[in-house]
This record gives C-alpha cells, sequence and structure tokens, in this order.
C-alpha cells in the first residue's frame, strides 16, 4: 500500500491578533490554490527539509477570528515544519497529526502558547491516533486500508488494533461496516 498521507492542522489562540497574522503570512506565502507549501522554510533540499516542509494538497481549509484549521493530503508526510514555525513565530497553539496507513505511521506535535509539548511518532492505529481521532474516523481509516486486496493482505492486524483500543464488542464493529 502506497505511503499516502492524511495530515489534521488545527492551530488558535484567544489572541486574535496572533491568529490574523498567522493566516496572512499562510495566505500570502503558503497557500497556492489549493496546495499548502512550506518549501521557503528549507534550510537545504535535504530529504529531511522536504520531510519538514514539503506541502499536500488542501482537503478543507477554515480561518476563523480564533483557529486555523487544515486537512491535507500527499504522498509524503505533512508539512510539520510549517506548523512548528508558524506555533512559534506567532505564540500559538495547536496540534498537527499525520498518518499513513502504508507505512503503520502516526506523527503527532503539540504547542501550548508557542512551545512544543508533544513530538511523537507511534502506529497508524495506536493510542496516540485515538487521541486526536474521532471513533467515525478511525472506523473510516480501518475500512480504507482494509478496502483492497493488497491492504487486506498487508495490514490484516490493524482491525486487530483497532478492535483492542477502541474497546468496543465485536458486534459493534460489525454492525458498523454493514
Amino acid at each position: 500500500m502506497a505511503n499516502w498521507s492524511t495530515t489534521v492542522i488545527d492551530i488558535w489562540s484567544d489572541n486574535s491578533k496572533n491568529i490574523s497574522d498567522a493566516q496572512d503570512y499562510l495566505i500570502n506565502n503558503c497557500i497556492q490554490d489549493d496546495w499548502l507549501d512550506g518549501s521557503h522554510l528549507m534550510p537545504d533540499d535535504s530529504i529531511e527539509s522536504r520531510s519538514l516542509y514539503n506541502g499536500g494538497t488542501i482537503i478543507d481549509k477554515e480561518f476563523t477570528g480564533t483557529s486555523i484549521n487544515f486537512i491535507l493530503e500527499g504522498r509524503w508526510c505533512g508539512p510539520s515544519g510549517l506548523f512548528c514555525y508558524i506555533c512559534e513565530t506567532y505564540n500559538l497553539s495547536g496540534f498537527y497529526i499525520d498518518r499513513e496507513p502504508g507505512a503503520d505511521f502516526t506523527h503527532v506535535v503539540e504547542y501550548m502558547d508557542g512551545t512544543e509539548v508533544v513530538n511523537q511518532e507511534d502506529d497508524y492505529i495506536s493510542a496516540l491516533s485515538f487521541k486526536h481521532m474521532s471513533l467515525d474516523e478511525m472506523f473510516e481509516d480501518v475500512y480504507w486500508a482494509l478496502s483492497t486486496p493488497e491492504g487486506r493482505t498487508e495490514n490484516p492486524k490493524l482491525l486487530l488494533k483497532f478492535m483492542k483500543l477502541s474497546n468496543l464488542p465485536l458486534e459493534d464493529i460489525i454492525a458498523y461496516y454493514e
């Protein structure tokens, strides 16, 4: 299964000026049509820089007076370096979660008032993913990961991990998929 990534970025603050300044920066420097791009912040052209600042296709975005929210998809992981830069520069709080089923991977970064408080990686279906994803989103992810013959061959343990972490009875899981 390809390493197709889904990334959620939620940023917030009670300081509307900081959110407004961050929004202006993103609009003027990082959003090109339906693409969120942080490549202008890359210190070099290394694989590490690309993985921190590469872009993603914007599936959804929302700007309010107190928050900035993105859902991205892409071939590589989402732009965690851009998320960190925005939170640190504008003294914002938020979380970044990138999940890749083909690589059995979840990466979470959390900020509180411009300071990184969590930077953790775990499996695709893990307690870390359950912390930030709704039960419906987790159901959808497992269904998608197992929806092809290749996925069923490569990812049979995903459903078992999901069942264990969700604490749902098998009957409820079966009912959801019917």
